[in-house]
């Protein structure tokens, strides 16, 4: 392997001498930006796909021993972008692959480390070229297209500690008030003074959302004061404060109802999917003191901690079976499946295990369900045609 590794070194430094500036920048760009994605991998070998409407679709970069020597090649015509892009990633995979590597890892502090993420976004903010669709006020919302094409929604809460709301997932998980999107419209209002003063400076309506910087607690903010109406509207559900406790969350319900009357009220769609988890996991402990399998659907005779497993990992939306190697955890999680489909009426099932398991897997599915198994193999393209299609309730896959 250190051969190898250690001929493919020798390769690109031969490469950066001998492609021009140009093409090394493009291949450079392309396995920074993930555009490279494995598609088979041995010690000797890898085929890499590229991002959907790249001109070269594939790449197969490969090593050949010839006595002492061993020779780089590719599957094009000549080395260029897009084999240069494939071979850093041969490279990056065998590097992964040895158990000897390892990296040096610094602590942070809490307010280090949110220090150091919200560094990496301003400069992806400062770097982007973002087209933004402006409200007609400097609230928002207005609409930012990415360089894919890609749309978000982004809203300007805070103008002193620029921080706001955009509907991307990273605002969703980061706990920062805000994200590259945010950064990026933030300062466009900054350097455009013209554009600041021509877009009004009434917020448009008032936000019900989860605010990131106080645990997604649900949150209302409007900056200026409010109508009699929504007024009374707002105390009667958040009291004196901004935010509701977690344990009112059950009661806010009737503030969704309520709030749809009023045209100035708009409530994020984080908001929904925070009652309907809540009212989703009650529903679910409910189901769970009443949940009495029969395990008829599955051809085997039951251990009870077997069944007890399966018991506990059907009622939940997520569960880890950590048995002992050689207790059935297999069975447990097949027999879970098949229960999630008696209950909800689940139609497709994904096992995602070692390539070394996959037949295994698809063996004991079928030798212990009724259902069908398959092993889906293929071009992202023809994997994502089996899922549309196919009338199989378990797809294996491997990571």
């Amino acid at each position: 392997m250190e051969d190898i590794k250690r001929a493919i070194g020798e390769k690109l430094d031969s490469l950066r001498s001998a492609m021009s500036r140009e093409e090394l920048a493009f291949g450079q760009y392309m396995f920074n930006n993930g555009e490279c994605q494995i598609l088979t991998q041995s010690g000797e070998k890898v085929e890499v796909l590229f991002s959907e409407g790249q001109p070269v679709e594939e790449v197969a970069i490969f090593c050949e021993r010839e006595g002492d020597s061993i020779l780089i090649g590719h599957s094009l015509e000549e080395w260029n972008r897009y084999t240069y892009a494939a071979l850093l990633q041969f490279q990056h995979e065998l590097v992964l692959l040895d158990n000897a590597s390892h990296l040096e890892h610094i602590k942070y502090s809490r307010e280090g480390m949110m220090k150091r993420v919200l560094q990496e976004r301003r400069q992806k903010a400062f770097a982007a070229k973002y087209r933004v669709d402006w409200a007609d006020n400097i609230y928002g919302d207005h609409s930012v297209t990415n360089e894919n094409g890609i749309k978000y929604k982004v809203f300007l809460r805070d103008f002193e500690n620029e921080t706001g709301y955009s509907n991307s997932r990273d605002a969703a998980i980061n706990k920062l008030g805000t994200t590259k999107h945010i950064m990026y419209v933030f300062n466009q209002l900054k350097e455009n003074k013209n554009l600041y003063n021509r877009l009004g400076k009434t917020c448009p309506f008032v936000e019900v959302y989860l605010d990131p910087l106080n645990e997604y607690r649900i949150t209302w903010f409007y900056p200026h004061a409010l109508s009699r109406e929504t007024e009374l509207l707002i105390r009667r559900f958040f009291g004196n404060k901004r935010y509701i406790d977690d344990d009112k969350t059950e009661q806010f319900s009737a503030f969704l109802d309520e709030s749809k009357s009023f045209g100035n009220v708009v409530i994020r769609p984080e908001v929904y999917q925070k009652i309907e988890k809540l009212w989703e996991t009650q529903s679910l402990n409910v189901l769970r003191d009443k949940y009495q399998p029969d395990f008829s659907g599955i051809r085997a005779n039951l251990y009870e901690y077997q069944k007890g497993g399966i018991r506990f990992a059907a009622t939940r939306k997520s569960a880890i079976i950590a048995d002992e190697m050689g207790l059935g955890k297999t069975i447990q999680a097949i027999g879970a499946a098949l229960e999630k489909k008696e209950l909800f009426g689940f139609k497709k099932v994904l096992i995602v295990c070692p390539a070394s398991l996959k037949a295994q897997w698809k063996a004991e599915i079928e030798k212990f369900s009724g259902e069908q198994a398959v092993i889906v193999s293929g071009l992202p393209g023809e994997r994502a045609v089996f899922y549309r299609e196919s009338a199989a309730m378990f797809a294996i896959v491997n990571y």
